[in-house]
């Protein structure tokens, strides 16, 4: 078999090399962290003040998380470990990719309130055969290493796989250390497929549900990675609202979802204005690109109705769609009128040096009232 997916065995914590060191060295440093400012989501007595601030953390891209945003995330993710196609085995890609993750593992140990996962990808060939030897290579893998939890990334499943989804939760749970969290992810146009998972039976096994609200648009037709309402013609329920109202409406559990948040922007060229909105054209889709590297955002024009920032040069016949800090904002006012339980960002090493999207988020994030108000706040 492939040493992609050879067998988890435990070894010792190995420094980061130095490949990985000279692209991150400077930023692995606290230089612009205010944690009074972070107490009051995560310390208020007057309030439960407990939701989910989720960073996906990439194993793959040039950035080290950095203390400050260790310090104002609830949960960091790091994705991905692979599974075998017949779900065997799990592992890292490279030798690379599991520094990264040791690297990450020694310095979480500074911030005692923030947990740390990892996601499994299961990959669109996944065939689950032998469930009993992942979920047993899946506990010594969070054993070993101290974790708090595991995220599935199963998020396309055949039809006969359906219900394996259910009973492979059902048996990780029942047997996962009872400390450790089990999330899954979920695509933000999982209502509009025609095979849909089994919601209301894989949520009773879930802690949390990570909900991709965000990729909307990717081929021919232009458009913001995460409108919040509106869309053009057929596609007018691609938005996060629409998506959020699914997940809830089915399974009447509001505190179990996060609302996706991409820190990054959608760019694409040859773009063919239309007469109707400067947003939804036609263009060729060219890349994502990270936050940290969207230059002119100060142009940006405002879509009211999506309520996203999104900029259109004529001249050069591009196209780009992004959030930044006024779409946010919008966006957490979103999350405590429908009573979530928080969000998820992908991914965090996609921010600037000074965390301008974090601290938004944090910054505007509002406390849950009651814990056990689990009101349903759509009209299913």
């Amino acid at each position: 078999m492939s040493s992609r997916y050879s067998s988890y065995k435990p070894k010792e914590d190995k420094p980061i090399p130095q490949k990985m060191q000279n692209f991150s060295t400077s930023t692995m440093i606290s230089n612009n962290f205010d944690s009074q400012k972070f107490s009051k989501i995560s310390k208020d007595p007057k309030k439960l003040c407990q939701p989910r601030i989720i960073g996906y953390y990439k194993a793959w891209d040039n950035q080290v998380i950095k203390s400050s945003q260790l310090a104002k995330l609830s949960h960091v993710i790091f994705k991905y470990l692979v599974v075998s196609k017949n779900g065997t085995t799990i592992g890292f890609k490279n030798n690379l990719e599991e520094a990264k993750f040791m690297d990450l593992k020694r310095r979480i140990r500074d911030f005692k309130e923030t947990k740390l996962m990892v996601s499994l990808d299961f990959g669109k060939n996944f065939k689950m055969e032998k469930s009993q030897n992942l979920i047993k290579n899946i506990n010594s893998f969070l054993d070993f290493h101290n974790l708090d939890g595991v995220d599935l990334d199963w998020r396309h499943p055949t039809p006969e796989d359906i219900p394996n989804q259910v009973n492979f939760l059902r048996n990780l749970k029942n047997s996962i250390n009872p400390k450790n969290l089990i999330s899954m992810v979920f695509g933000g146009l999982e209502w509009n497929y025609f095979y849909r998972m089994d919601l209301k039976n894989l949520i009773e096994n879930l802690d949390f549900l990570n909900i991709f609200s965000m990729d909307y648009y990717n081929g021919n037709l232009t458009g913001p990675p995460a409108p919040l309402f509106s869309g053009p013609e057929e596609f007018r329920g691609f938005n996060v609202d629409r998506t959020m109202r699914y997940f809830v409406c089915i399974t009447k559990n509001s505190k179990k979802m996060n609302m996706g948040i991409p820190f990054y922007g959608k760019f694409w060229t040859n773009v063919k204005k239309g007469p109707k909105d400067d947003i939804w054209n036609s263009g060729s889709f060219e890349k994502n690109i990270p936050w940290r590297s969207i230059n002119f955002k100060e142009s940006a024009k405002w879509h009211k109705y999506s309520m996203v920032p999104f900029i259109l040069d004529s001249e050069k016949n591009t196209f780009l769609g992004f959030e930044n800090q006024q779409s946010l904002k919008k966006k957490m006012e979103y999350l405590k009128k429908k009573n979530m339980g928080g969000l998820m960002i992908e991914s965090i090493g996609d921010d600037d040096d000074v965390d301008s999207l974090l601290d938004t988020v944090v910054e505007n994030i509002q406390c849950l009232e009651k814990e056990d108000d689990n009101v349903v706040n759509y009209k299913c």
